[in-house]
């Protein structure tokens, strides 16, 4: 029969046996973690630089459009078929890179560019400018050409529009609350989302609130 002396040699040499064994499957398996985290943070810190790689591409034309259809800053040097232009190398850059956003950057991407542009007009067409015309080409320092005309939405299919848009508490000129309740808001929103995508913390309502009309 093992004495207490014999059983607390034994109980001595199976601890000196698996502690080192424990603390080595232990620290195998923190470092698994370690290495796993440090991989996430990788790829974190690669989606980050690619985001902002596509938002540098397309900041400054997101910009332009948004003071086209609200007639501020810039606006007076650009034309109506630069302003497409600038829609279509938009919509190639962000749509080839969509993956790197989540959807409800893409959806508020998608929105804002509604706002401004009518789109899906049928086979063969293309989008055209949802703006009262008139504000553009009624500007003596604005040269105004025939074929402009027919890059922006009918005058009536643009009463339509706005007048569909309203929000039941808004008043005014129709092409005013148009830009307050849908272009003000679905840029603002699309910035916000951007700013998400990239660590920022800027709201959507701090936006609307610095972009208001």
């Amino acid at each position: 029969m093992m004495t207490l002396e014999g059983i607390g040699l034994l109980i001595k040499a199976v601890g000196d046996i698996l502690v080192p064994i424990v603390l080595l499957y232990f620290g195998f398996g923190v470092k698994k973690a370690i290495g796993r985290i440090e991989n996430l943070a990788s790829l974190r810190r690669d989606l980050m630089a690619r985001r902002f790689g596509v938002y540098e591409a397309i900041v400054d034309g997101l910009n332009t459009i948004f003071c086209y259809a609200t007639y501020r800053g810039h606006f007076r040097s650009v034309t109506p078929e630069q302003i497409l232009d600038l829609k279509r190398n938009l919509d190639a850059r962000f749509v080839a890179k969509c993956i790197l956003w989540d959807d409800e950057t893409l959806a508020a991407y998608s929105e804002f560019m509604n706002a401004c542009f009518a789109t899906q007009r049928g086979r063969g067409t293309s989008a055209i400018i949802i703006a009262d015309r008139s504000m553009h080409a009624d500007r003596p320092d604005y040269p105004w050409f025939e074929n402009y005309n027919d890059l922006f939405v009918k005058p009536e299919e643009f009463q339509r529009i706005t007048e569909n848009a309203r929000k039941g508490g808004s008043s005014g000129h129709l092409e005013f609350s148009y830009r307050k309740d849908v272009v003000v808001p679905a840029y603002a929103a699309l910035v916000a989302r951007l700013s998400a995508g990239l660590g920022g913390h800027v709201t959507a309502a701090a936006a609307e609130k610095w972009f208001g009309c």
